[in-house]
């Protein structure tokens, strides 16, 4: 997307940087698409049941959905979509879909935890392709027909982030997890450049944090957020 409230520029590298944005999108799609298939209601878990990732992930969607709101308020559609770009690129694809797809492939059709992300991939897809639909008007119609319906997307009403969403608590608890992890995944991408490993399930990582953190990330399982074999 580019900012129209300055004169439009262009060249290879714009275009370049544009087809990146739009394979990145499309690639959310196909994950979700995905790892729909064969979804049925009565998979459905009820919000209360969710682990806590998936609730941190219900308060991002309830913030992107104020922005959004704010944002055809006030006919900002370049801020728009770029908040839902760095949605599908930094909270779905290089954070939450990463994490869960081990849970997606592996686990139990019956799986508390499987059930939670599918219903949460559900959410995710019904508001992302609502509002990604001004702008990639063909794309989104093809997402929306691959889920079995046949009416178009154009037709359909954005859907409000429900209120229960929000979770400020979980918000900072998860933002610290977050940047914990991103000191991880340096680590190991250092790792993996010297050929010490290969796959970041071969790492058993030790953790240095303040005795703060350390309470937090305690009741979590931090191998299984950052994708590790075991931590200390």
């Amino acid at each position: 997307s580019s900012d129209y409230y300055d004169d439009l520029k262009l060249d290879n590298s714009i275009l370049k940087a544009q087809t990146d944005s739009y394979r990145r999108i499309r690639n959310t799609f196909r994950y979700l698409i995905g790892n729909l298939n064969g979804f049925e209601e009565n998979e459905k878990l009820p919000l209360d049941d969710f682990p806590e990732l998936e609730k941190y992930i219900l308060h991002r969607l309830w913030e992107i959905n104020q922005t959004v709101e704010e944002c055809v308020n006030t006919f900002n559609f370049h801020l728009m979509f770029t908040t839902l770009l760095n949605f599908c690129s930094n909270d779905l694809s290089a954070f939450y879909f990463d994490i869960r797809k081990d849970t997606i492939y592996c686990d139990s059709f019956q799986s508390t935890k499987r059930r939670a992300s599918r219903t949460l991939l559900d959410l995710i897809f019904n508001h992302l392709v609502r509002w990604l639909a001004p702008s990639l008007a063909f794309t989104c119609e093809e997402a929306w027909q691959a889920r079995g319906h046949t009416s178009s997307i154009h037709l359909e009403d954005f859907i409000p982030a429900k209120k229960e969403y929000q979770s400020t608590d979980l918000q900072k608890k998860w933002d610290m997890i977050k940047n914990v992890r991103k000191v991880i995944t340096g680590a190991l991408e250092k790792k993996r450049a010297e050929k010490i490993i290969g796959s970041s399930l071969e790492a058993h990582i030790k953790v240095y944090v303040s005795d703060e953190i350390k309470k937090i990330i305690a009741k979590i399982h931090l191998d299984e957020i950052a994708i590790t074999s075991s931590y200390v």
